[in-house]
Parts: C-alpha cells; sequence; structure tokens
C-alpha cells in the first residue's frame, strides 16, 4: 500500500496491499504482528497468493496466523475466510454476531453477490467456503480481546460504509492497551486516491 495513509499504523501493525485483480491500493488486509499473529479482513479468497507472498515479507506464513478478526461478512473482506479454516483450522475467527451466520451458511451471501456480479464471481472472489462453527467466536460487543499482543474491545456494529472508519480503528489501536474494534470499522478496501478511507 502506499505509504500515504491517512495517519501512521500503530507500531505491531501491518497493511497488506492484496493487489486485487492485480491494482494496487483497491484491498488491503491489516497484519498484527506479536506472538500470535492476526489478520484483520483476510479479503477475498483470489488474493491469498499475495497474502502469503506479503506475509512472507514479515517473516510469517499463512500457518502462523493465529486469529482472524472480520469487521464484517462482505467478500471483499471476508470472502478467503472459509478457504483460510480449510487450510489452517486451527485459526480461530471472530466476528459479529450478525455476520457469524452468513459465514457458517454463505449461501444467501454468495446468491445476493452473484446476482451483482454474475459470471465474475470466482474472478474477483475465488472460492467462498463456509467457516466451521466451532472456529467462530461470536461477539456482541464490549468484549476486551488479546489478539496479536492487543488489547481489543469490540463495540456495536456500525452501518456499513460509515465514514472515517478505519480511522477511528486506527486511532485507538494506537492508544495501547485497550482497543475499539466495531464491526465494519477496520475498512481494508482503498480508495482510488490511496487512502484508507471507506469506499463502500
Amino acid at each position: 500500500m502506499s505509504d500515504r495513509t491517512l495517519m501512521p499504523l500503530p507500531a505491531d501493525a501491518r497493511l497488506i496491499d492484496l493487489l486485487h485483480l492485480g491494482r494496487p491500493h483497491v484491498i488491503g488486509t491489516y497484519l498484527l504482528l506479536g506472538d500470535q499473529p492476526a489478520l484483520i479482513d483476510p479479503g477475498p479468497a483470489s488474493t491469498l497468493d499475495t497474502i502469503e507472498a506479503g506475509l512472507a515479507m514479515h517473516g510469517l506464513a499463512l500457518a502462523d496466523i493465529q486469529t482472524i478478526l472480520l469487521t464484517h461478512i462482505h467478500l471483499d473482506h471476508a470472502g478467503a475466510t472459509g478457504t483460510l479454516l480449510r487450510r489452517y483450522p486451527h485459526i480461530r475467527v471472530y466476528v459479529h454476531m450478525r455476520g457469524a451466520p452468513h459465514l457458517v451458511a454463505p449461501e444467501k451471501l454468495i446468491h445476493s453477490a452473484t446476482r451483482l456480479y454474475g459470471d465474475a464471481m470466482q474472478r474477483l472472489w475465488g472460492p467462498i467456503r463456509p467457516v466451521p462453527e466451532q472456529a467462530i467466536n461470536v461477539l456482541s460487543g464490549g468484549e476486551t480481546l488479546r489478539i496479536g499482543g492487543a488489547a481489543v474491545r469490540p463495540g456495536s456494529a456500525t452501518p456499513a460504509g460509515s465514514a472515517g472508519r478505519a480511522r477511528r480503528w486506527l486511532a485507538q489501536l494506537r492508544r495501547r492497551p485497550i482497543s475499539i474494534l466495531k464491526p465494519g470499522s477496520a475498512r481494508s478496501t482503498c480508495c482510488a486516491r490511496s487512502t484508507l478511507a471507506c469506499c463502500c
């Protein structure tokens, strides 16, 4: 990703540009370093090779990831989760209670997305697989989690598309030890101007 972000990342966080469809600054994932590495919004399965390359730049592999935090379940954020869990069943997934049922049974999500994207589904998002229910930690808000060396306290859901989600989340993440992670707030899809602001 470009160094031109809205604010600097915390010292233990990295933004990996997923080069969606070969284009920079479209979709990214956050890597939280530490003894229990975590990903925030791993993106679509169509970008897994890029995630692996990005992790390798930090001396990590997908097998090292212990936790996935999902801000919400849109395919550009969470589409790879089921595929990752199939390969690495040790990973724990944290998601808001509104999104959890759609991870376990993604048929409605797939049907809805197919109405929009048609034959481009595979090219855009790759395979969309269910996440095993036993791997999911359902969040309602207010919990404090220890993730990747950071204390993260999920908040209540925010509307999809709310402006400034990344800015608020990153500002809170920088204030250790308590951070705020609201579903949909750690926006990893970036605008054309290469910021972390929400596009959709």
